[in-house]
């Protein structure tokens, strides 16, 4: 059975609510304050752990890593390098291409660029 908490004490996690509400964020600032304020030792890591149960509570997602996806516009526009990102200019392009060298042509020309 659980530890009965004594009354007027504050629990490792309401310490980190109450200094995530203060807008310390950072573990080791985190640790500082609640050493200061309330008298508990606490390590970093589980300042960290506590505040990411603390937000995926409130429903706050962590930063994703990585690369952020192209958006839609410049994807369809093939890009915004060389043509500016004009389609219909594009595709004028290469029809002239079809116009003058062939659909066959054309569809070899661009399987060389799909390699």
């Amino acid at each position: 059975m659980a530890k009965k908490k004594e009354e007027g004490t504050v629990s490792k996690m309401e310490a980190v609510r109450q200094t995530l509400a203060h807008g310390i964020e950072k573990p080791q600032a985190g640790v500082d304050h609640i050493k200061e304020k309330f008298g508990i030792e606490l390590p970093a890591q589980i300042f960290s752990s506590y505040k990411s149960m603390i937000n995926s509570k409130k429903g706050v997602a962590p930063g994703k890593r990585g690369r952020k996806p192209k958006s839609v516009s410049t994807v369809a526009a093939g890009g915004s390098k060389g043509h500016g990102g004009d389609v219909l200019k594009l595709a004028q392009e290469v029809k002239a291409l079809v116009g003058k060298y062939g659909a066959d042509a054309v569809k070899g020309m661009a399987d060389v660029f799909a390699e």
